[in-house]
């Protein structure tokens, strides 16, 4: 399937993953976030996940998609969420972006079946150790 055929069908959805927002949220909390986090959000689509945690949690992150309509989409929920300042959108193939992950306390590519040779619905969690 294309990626035209991606942002039509999925056009009115604000989550573009088999995820519901009580289970987005959940994900949030067992993810232990707070201020001073930092996300990196491969194939974010709309980036809902990015913008309702930066809201809640007060974390910032870096949301990577091939897709120019729903980073717009991601963009225009940042600021009416009031968080984009701490988020940056890029546009590119989150399965060739360079960044280091070290940068992230917790980086996350959900629902992309492209990604990483077919890996599909991963999550890779790096919490800090609890004191």
């Amino acid at each position: 399937m294309s990626l035209r055929f991606h942002e039509i069908s999925e056009s009115c959805h604000r989550i573009l993953n088999p995820f519901t927002e009580d289970q987005l949220m959940l994900l949030g909390e067992i993810c232990r976030l707070h201020p001073g986090m930092k996300q990196l959000d491969l194939a974010c689509g709309k980036a809902e996940m990015l913008c309702r945690w930066a809201q809640k949690y007060g974390i910032s992150g870096v949301g990577v998609d091939i897709s120019s309509v729903f980073l717009d989409a991601a963009k225009k929920r940042a600021e009416d969420l009031n968080v984009a300042k701490k988020l940056k959108f890029i546009n590119g193939d989150a399965g060739e972006y360079p960044q280091a992950t070290h940068d992230f306390n917790v980086v996350s590519c959900i629902g992309a079946t492209w990604i990483g040779n077919g890996l599909t619905g991963t999550i890779k969690l790096m919490i800090p150790a609890l004191k």
